[in-house]
């Protein structure tokens, strides 16, 4: 289902549904390291809240979906909607896209590029915690809505409303 978007026609966007599951507590681990928290502020225009918010995705749209981030060029300075996260060694590197939950909230998804991550496992950064901001438990079905192919362009991917920048956080 394609969806209405405020950036130009050539840019249009795709919904997608996942449930709420809790994670392991490594999302905020690596969400509190000093290069996470620096290359999100300075890639992303993002204070992120410390951890990730999971969602079990499934489906034949999501496999394509998912199969498409992890196989966009990991480069810190290719333009797109796909922004790499560019790790020191010992770390996985990443890829975010913008995406805009449940209709209200802007954040970002968060693929490691890993060889054994779960093809069912999404996690989502935000500018503050994503559960309490929506009421959220384990098992609500969340929408998302985000860029559906990877298209250069030159303005930022907010797709709800502008990104809180670092200091905007309550």
């Amino acid at each position: 289902m394609l969806i209405f978007d405020r950036r130009p026609a050539s840019h249009t966007t795709i919904a997608l549904e996942g449930r709420v599951s809790s994670g392991l507590g490594e999302g905020t681990r690596f969400m509190a390291l000093d290069w996470v928290q620096a290359q999100c502020r300075e890639r992303l225009g993002l204070a992120p809240w410390p951890g990730t918010f999971n969602l079990a995705m499934s489906g034949p749209r999501w496999e394509r979906y998912r199969s498409l981030l992890q196989a966009a060029p990991n480069d810190a300075a290719a333009a797109g909607p796909v922004i790499a996260l560019s790790p020191p060694p010992g770390f996985c590197a990443a890829n975010c896209v913008a995406l805009c939950i449940a209709g209200t909230l802007d954040g970002y998804a968060i693929v490691p590029l890993l060889d054994d991550y779960p093809d069912d496992k999404l996690e989502i950064i935000a500018a503050q915690p994503i559960r309490s901001a929506l009421g959220l438990a384990d098992g609500d079905r969340v929408t998302l809505t985000m860029p559906s192919a990877f298209q250069i362009h030159d303005a930022p991917c907010a797709l709800c409303r502008p990104l809180p920048r670092e200091g905007d956080r309550p």
